[in-house]
């Protein structure tokens, strides 16, 4: 309304709340509230007025310093796209950012030989500075002012410099649009013709010109280019020793760069194991390097390591993921509103990844498949994925890139891209060992013939080990757990023993507990079990061993004291320890009272397949009521998710009743799914005796004796002894 000489305009508050939006939304719908006013008839008038500011007239001046850069970039290159590139990379590298932001009225750039004098300036000065070389080299060039993370909006906005907070040069060459930044960094050849994310540009031209959108497509390179070479020769079991290489390039590599010239040495270790650690897993690395190529621009990064497995076990085979592509790829947009139905996706700025994997097979391969699809070249859900992936010689490599390209989904191709997701991870490669595949407990603590593994997971741990801290226990506790996996339990136990001095913690009391067990020292496993229930007094775990321990050193009574103490606390832990009260007193006390209390437990929760399995592991074990024992397991069997432990106790109750070959299938079965399992291998040797077959009964003790050297002294509890 006028108001005299005045228009106002009254905004009641609060302001109306913005409609909710989904957070993949594009911008322009996620519009932020904003008050604009202006008077620019168009966009080609804020195009005309704003001409001026970026006129380069020529100079003639012979002694004119930046004619001088342009004359020996010519020389130096007779390509007009190589001088492009030349003139882009001298005003990133040599003229620092200086942030003078144009949304706030400054809009007059700072004068070229200005900037080239005192070697910083904000966007609008390097641009300037840029238009100046390219034009004195000839070179078709304009600016083109743009908005950094809303020029999805700018087309919904007022004619107005207000809309943009960012200028660029738009050059031309041979017919081809190239897009340069000069407050970017890394500028080289073969990215020049990458594009920016910025939606939508307004050119400055003095004829003016109308916004021009900016389309986008995958860059030339990726940004990160990983290359892996892993070694898995000895067991599908055990850590991979993985060699890692990354070339890292463009903001990326200039952020490493600077951060680099920040750190020490353990900073710069620590970083370059982070970042490898973000893309193989969690693991230990040693000989690191962080190398940056002041020629190229980029960044290369090293590591010599040990990760974490790849392999998990599915339909009873151990098999491995061979790609990453598609890992951290989701496609699940939400558009159940109404108001939402006509919203299409946006995708991720223009971002590459390039992995490269190099695998060493056990036994050169034998016998070992590829699932899925090995290769692929597909634009899906907005991302461009394309791979190989070969198998010969015992080697497996695997190629493969992913893009995004910073297009949009229409809403009609949500389903067809969720779908397309969906097939391209469920198709993705995987690696399928054979059935008898060497495990970590057949190879002992040295390489198989021919392998290498064991021998290079040594090697990592003890550089790992004496680059270590005073402070930092992690490599100790990462070799003492991978001795105990490959039965070095002395050596397991020596290595714990010194990260418990730096760090000592719950976890590494209760491993050291553990395996002094198996060693047959149950008076120091209960000591370490002691402490760490010092560290935790509440701590389930620590409980549960020191209970056991104390009842295996003849004091189940100390053990129940302590589990009843709990117990009296109540709260949600109660269950919880009045089912571990009844189990223990099922193993080392009276049976018919354990099964009175689990009586009671399933009254209050029936249909638990794992109480059932326990009332039932009780009645096999100490031989009781068995008509029923059979009756419990079958159910916890046809209940549980897993059935492996029910299956086992079953096959207890089998064994308790004459009835060796339905205990025998049980067992199988087990040893299908979970073949490290050594009570069932110990159970599977004591039927397969009472079958007469006692070549194979040799064997299966062997291996659950150096899967479990306890496992005979936890046997003759129950009466059941190995011949």
């Amino acid at each position: 309304m006028r108001n005299g000489a005045y228009s106002e305009v009254t905004i009641p508050l609060p302001a109306p709340k913005q409609p909710e939006m989904p957070a993949d939304a594009p911008v322009r719908f996620r519009h932020p509230p904003l008050i604009e006013l202006a008077t620019f008839k168009d966009w080609a008038d804020v195009s005309r007025v704003m001409a001026p500011l970026y006129a380069t007239p020529e100079s003639t001046n012979p002694n004119d310093p930046i004619l001088a850069e342009a004359a020996a970039i010519m020389k130096a290159d007779p390509t007009p796209i190589g001088r492009a590139e030349r003139a882009l990379e001298l005003v990133q590298q040599k003229i620092r950012y200086l942030a003078v932001g144009m949304n706030g009225g400054n809009y007059v750039p700072q004068k070229p030989e200005r900037t080239w004098a005192v070697r910083y300036g904000d966007c609008k000065a390097k641009t300037l500075l840029l238009l100046t070389l390219l034009r004195a080299m000839k070179i078709e060039a304009e600016p083109v002012l743009a908005n950094i993370g809303l020029g999805d909006i700018v087309p919904d906005r007022l004619p107005s410099p207000m809309a943009f907070n960012h200028v660029l040069v738009r050059a031309t060459i041979d017919g081809q649009t190239l897009w340069l930044d000069g407050t970017g960094s890394g500028a080289r050849l073969i990215d020049i013709h990458d594009t920016p994310p910025f939606g939508y540009g307004l050119p400055v031209r003095a004829a003016g010109a109308d916004l021009l959108k900016i389309e986008t497509h995958a860059n030339a390179r990726p940004m990160v280019d990983l290359t892996v070479d892993v070694d898995e020769s000895a067991s599908v079991d055990l850590p991979s020793a993985v060699d890692a290489v990354a070339v890292v390039h463009g903001g990326y590599a200039a952020a490493l760069t600077l951060a680099k010239t920040q750190m020490g040495e353990k900073e710069e270790r620590d970083a370059v194991g982070g970042f490898f650690i973000n893309y193989l897993g969690e693991g230990q690395f040693s000989d690191t390097a962080m190398v940056p190529d002041p020629l190229t621009g980029d960044v290369t990064l090293k590591a010599h390591g040990i990760v974490n497995s790849a392999w998990t076990t599915d339909d009873r085979r151990r098999k491995r993921a061979l790609a990453r592509a598609l890992d951290n790829v989701t496609f699940a947009p939400d558009r159940s509103k109404v108001a939402w139905t006509t919203i299409p996706v946006a995708t991720g700025d223009p971002f590459g990844m390039r992995y490269r994997l190099r695998l060493r097979l056990p036994d050169r391969g034998r016998g070992f498949a590829i699932e899925g699809e090995p290769d692929m070249k597909e634009h899906v859900a907005g991302y461009e994925i394309s791979r190989t992936t070969k198998l010969d010689g015992g080697v497996v490599t695997v190629d493969e890139r992913i893009d995004t390209v910073g297009r949009e989904v229409p809403v009609a191709r949500i389903p067809i891209e969720r779908d397309a997701v969906a097939t391209a991870k469920a198709r993705a490669p995987r690696l399928v060992a054979p059935v008898a595949t060497a495990r970590k407990w057949e190879i002992g603590t040295s390489d198989p013939a021919g392998a290498t593994q064991v021998a290079a997971i040594n090697a990592v741990l003890a550089k790992a080990i004496v680059a270590t801290t005073a402070d930092d226990s992690s490599a100790y506790a990462t070799r003492g757990s991978f001795r105990a996996n490959i039965g070095d339990r002395a050596g397991a136990i020596a290595d714990w023993t010194k990260a418990i001095a730096i760090e000592p913690s719950i976890d590494l009391y209760l491993k050291r507990a553990a395996t002094l067990y198996e060693l047959g020292d149950v008076k120091a496993a209960l000591a370490d079990a002691e402490a760490a229930r010092a560290l935790d007094p509440s701590s389930e775990a620590a409980i549960g061993r020191v209970t056991m321990l104390k009842a295996e050193s003849g004091d189940l009574a100390g053990g129940l004291a302590l589990l009843d103490q709990r117990i009296a606390l109540g709260g949600e832990m109660r269950r919880t320890f009045r089912t571990a009260k009844a189990s223990l007193i099922g193993e080392y006390g009276d049976p018919a009272e354990a099964i009175t209390q689990f009586d009671a437990l399933i009254a209050d929760k029936p249909g638990s397949p794992s109480l059932m399995n326990a009332r039932c592991w009780t009645k096999g074990t100490r031989s009781v009521m068995l008509d029923t024992a059979v009756k419990d397991c079958t159910r916890a069997i046809e209940l549980s998710e897993d059935s492996s432990a029910a299956l086992d106790s079953r096959a207890m109750v089998w064994f308790r009743l004459g009835r060796f070959d339905d205990a025998l299938a049980d067992l199988d079965a087990v040893l299908a799914a979970e073949p490290g399992q050594a009570a069932s291998r110990f159970m599977r040797a004591i039927v397969l005796q009472r079958l007469h077959r006692d070549a194979e009964a040799a064997s299966e003790l062997k291996i659950a004796r150096r899967i479990a050297p306890s496992i005979d002294r936890h046997y003759a509890r129950y009466g059941i002894k190995a011949r």
